[in-house]
């Protein structure tokens, strides 16, 4: 098992601005990968990749706490200066999509950012608050009852938890019906792999306020955040039957 200090190191790395690296971690041997293609730190919005220009801040934090759960694989492209999860023009693999192919996993799950300010959508809601919404996709419709289910279960364990009517847990929406998701996965060719071998994936956008707090607390993760890896594990492993 991995420890929390074997990877301090690699935390300050996806903390710092100047570093362009791809990063893998082995928490365990469950069939899961988890996948994070356009990180950047909190507080740096843009990526050095001209294809790609949106990073989506933190999301290799929290691609490292879903993996410490699900005792799986992490792989992370940090700052990085291609768009790592497509093939290019030239049909080339880029190392990210070659550790996929090389370790073929029954489960990817991509955790990705989403912009919050996009058009209204229908999911599972508790209030008319579109603002604050995770999207999971499967990136084919073929596969939205997978998503759907996936959904469900995060909506399920996010009503068990004990808060305040004012919570962020309260504004939050959850969609994984293909037909209602904004961005759809359907060109995200790491989501394509998976599927060749009959494994399933997930690309999960994950909204701001779950991923960083403001300036003034130098754009750290929320604890809501590493919060809502741990359901995403529950929900998982209960899809999954395993504990």
């Amino acid at each position: 098992m991995v420890e929390e200090k074997d990877i301090s190191d690699l935390k300050k790395n996806l903390d710092r601005k100047n570093i362009s690296q791809l990063s893998t971690v082995k928490f365990g041997k469950s069939p899961y990968i988890i996948g994070a293609p356009h990180h950047t730190p909190g507080g740096v919005k843009y990526m050095p990749c001209n294809k790609h220009k949106d990073g989506d801040e933190n999301v290799g934090f929290l691609a490292l706490a879903l993996a410490k759960q699900l005792k799986g694989q992490c792989v992370i492209a940090s700052n990085y200066w291609c768009d790592s999860n497509k093939l290019d023009s030239d049909k080339y693999y880029t190392d990210y999509l070659s550790f996929i192919e090389k370790e073929k996993p029954k489960f990817l799950i991509e955790i990705h950012g989403q912009g919050g300010k996009r058009k209204k959508i229908q999911g599972h809601s508790r209030k008319t608050n579109y603002g604050n919404r995770i999207d999971i996709s499967c990136g084919t419709k073929k596969q939205t009852d997978k998503s759907e289910e996936l959904a469900g279960h995060v909506f399920e364990e996010i009503d068990k938890l004990q808060h305040s009517d004012d919570s962020l847990w309260n504004k939050l929406n959850i969609c994984g019906e293909f037909s209602n998701m904004y961005f759809q996965a359907t060109k995200v060719y790491s989501l394509t792999c998976v599927r060749k071998w009959g494994g399933i994936p997930y690309h999960i956008e994950i909204p701001p306020k779950l991923r960083r707090l403001g300036k003034d607390k130098n754009y750290i993760v929320p604890e809501e955040g590493k919060e809502l890896m741990i359901i995403i594990a529950k929900s998982l492993k209960k899809m999954e039957g395993t504990k």
